[in-house]
């Protein structure tokens, strides 16, 4: 019997009373247990959707802020990319995290490892909340910017929201890494090996799936433009 099944096997009563929305926070092992127990398929779909909507949001929420965004393409970036971008993201995310693990001698189910991507997901979509309330407040006080011309990263306030969101993104990735830790039985240098290494590799995919993304935003911008 490998870690991750004495992990499922081991300690229900103390599972059974926890909340995973707040345990996955700092009760990390006792949260996936209960996941595993109790909620293998729930949840994971929607928390991949909210995650990609929110990423989406972060991405074209800076240029919607200085320019016109046309309505078909804000349609296709949220409503499309954002949910099928997230499900795909998660899918791939733990794909890697379990292919990384059997290179380790680590092997787990699928379902088991995408639940676990899914409930650390949460404290990334709290990074991004942060990051969306921070633009948008910081925006409302800057000087009106010249059309077309972002201000993010342009000086001192342009580069608060990052600073702002920076440290729940680093407390996202260690709660990333636990849960690793806690699937795989690993050491928290070997997980974290695991966390990077699967993150460097899903950037193939994103990046060809950010390609497409860029290809139908020129065609819907351009089509809007001509119109």
């Amino acid at each position: 019997m490998n870690t991750h099944q004495e992990a499922v096997k081991g300690e229900p009563a103390k599972a059974k009373h926890l909340n995973p929305w707040l345990g996955i926070w700092l009760n990390t092992r006792e949260t996936l247990l209960y996941a595993w127990q109790h909620l293998l398929e729930e949840y994971i779909h929607r928390h991949f959707i909210v995650l990609g909507v929110l990423f989406m949001l972060a991405i074209r929420l800076p240029e919607w802020s200085v320019t016109d965004p046309h309505p078909i393409g804000v349609l296709v970036q949220i409503l499309l990319f954002g949910p099928m971008g997230g499900i795909a993201a998660g899918y791939v995310f733990s794909a890697l995290v379990r292919t990384t693990g059997g290179w380790m001698g680590k092997h787990v189910p699928s379902p088991h490892t995408k639940c676990m991507v899914a409930w650390s997901d949460l404290p990334f979509m709290l990074f991004w909340v942060v990051f969306l309330v921070c633009f948008v407040l910081v925006n409302r006080t800057l000087p009106t910017p010249k059309p077309g011309h972002l201000w993010l990263f342009q000086s001192f306030a342009g580069w608060l929201p990052v600073l702002v969101s920076a440290p729940f993104y680093v407390f996202a990735v260690i709660v990333r890494i636990r849960s690793i830790m806690v699937m795989l039985g690993l050491k928290a240098s070997k997980a974290a090996l695991v966390w990077l290494v699967s993150t460097v590799i899903s950037y193939v995919p994103a990046g060809g799936m950010t390609y497409v993304f860029l290809i139908l935003y020129f065609v819907t911008s351009t089509s809007g433009a001509g119109g």
